[in-house]
């Protein structure tokens, strides 16, 4: 099965997502690293950046966020939330106290890294030799034999990608989402 990457919808400077500093730690603890936080008993409150308009944040169908959390329109989980359970829970987000959005908890974890060719910062130093690399262009596998919509790797917390599947979850409800094959 090929794999994607999603893409932002909007080529803008300043059109991401973002969180207060006060919930950033426990969204990333939460969603990325799977630790149990607080933060999902409330909707979890964010706010765009100026490139993200009113007209804008009416008609997408994914955002992207400052950290690696995909994030859906209401519209969307309505339409595919439950055929999508498996791999992702969703969590209701307010963005700009105004429009409703959803952060995706992704559950679905496969190897979507070629660790071997991909690229590393290494951080050790003379105090800790023992500091693992840190990733900084990951290549990814151009396919997978596993089955899902959407997955994060298995080694890597930060990166997921989506399949073909999803991809014909877009074509199917006409969604406002952006995507590109990775190679």
């Amino acid at each position: 099965m090929k794999l994607y990457e999603l893409c932002p919808q909007i080529e803008k400077n300043e059109s991401y997502i973002y969180f207060d500093k006060k919930y950033l730690s426990d969204i990333f603890d939460f969603f990325l690293m799977d630790m149990d936080t607080n933060i999902v008993k409330k909707e979890i409150p964010a706010l765009a950046q100026p490139g993200l308009t009113d007209n804008l944040l009416s008609n997408q169908d994914a955002l992207d966020a400052i950290i690696n959390v995909p994030i859906f329109s209401e519209n969307f989980v309505k339409k595919v939330g439950t055929i999508m359970s498996k791999d992702v829970t969703f969590y209701p987000c307010l963005i700009n106290s105004k429009y409703r959005y959803y952060l995706g908890k992704i559950k679905t974890k496969c190897q979507l890294i070629d660790y071997d060719i991909s690229e590393y910062w290494d951080i050790s130093d003379d105090d800790d030799r023992d500091a693992e690399p840190i990733l900084s262009s990951p290549v990814y596998l151009s396919n997978t034999s596993e089955s899902f919509y959407i997955a994060r790797d298995i080694k890597e917390d930060t990166e997921f990608l989506v399949s073909e599947l999803f991809k014909d979850l877009i074509i199917k409800h006409k969604f406002n989402i952006k995507i590109r094959e990775v190679s």
